[in-house]
C-alpha cells in the first residue's frame, strides 16, 4: 500500500527555472543532432528522436505552465547561462576534434554536423552540474 502512495507522487512536476532551462537545453541538443541523421539517412533514429522531442516538449510545456509568474526573470537568466554553456561545450568539442583529428580519419559528415550536437550535449551537462552546484550553494547559505 505504501508503494502505491509513493508511486502516486511520480507524476508531480515541480517547476523551476533550472529545470525549464535544462529541458530547453535538451530540446536544442536534439534539434542540433537532426541534420546529421538526415544527411546519413538514418530514418530509425529520426523517428526515435521525433518521439523523444515531442515527449520532452510536452513535459516542458506542462512544467512552464506550473511556473509562478515572478520566476520568469530567472528563466531568462538560466537560459542565458545555458547559451554560454552551449558555446563553451562547442568550443571544447571543436578544440578536441581539432587536436585529435588526423588527415585520414575525416568523417562522412561536415565538421559542424559532428561538433554541434556533441558540443551542445556537453553544454547541457555542464549547465546541469552548474545549476546543481549553485542550488547546493544557495541551500548552504540559507542554513
Amino acid at each position: 500500500m505504501t508503494m502505491m502512495r509513493e508511486a502516486g507522487n511520480i507524476g508531480v512536476l515541480k517547476a523551476s527555472p533550472e529545470r525549464i532551462s535544462t529541458l530547453i537545453g535538451l530540446l536544442g541538443a536534439m534539434l542540433a543532432a537532426l541534420p546529421g541523421y538526415l544527411l546519413l539517412g538514418d530514418h530509425e533514429r529520426l523517428i526515435l528522436m521525433g518521439v523523444a522531442f515531442v515527449s520532452i516538449t510536452v513535459i516542458t510545456v506542462m512544467t512552464v505552465r506550473k511556473l509562478p509568474s515572478d520566476a520568469w526573470s530567472y528563466v531568462v537568466r538560466f537560459c542565458l547561462l545555458l547559451l554560454c554553456m552551449w558555446v563553451v561545450g562547442c568550443v571544447l568539442v571543436g578544440g578536441w576534434r581539432f587536436l585529435m583529428e588526423t588527415s585520414d580519419s575525416a568523417g562522412r559528415l561536415p565538421l559542424w554536423v559532428q561538433v554541434l550536437p556533441s558540443g551542445m550535449t556537453l553544454g547541457v551537462i555542464m549547465h546541469v552540474v552548474l545549476c546543481w552546484w549553485l542550488s547546493d550553494r544557495q541551500e548552504k547559505r540559507s542554513h
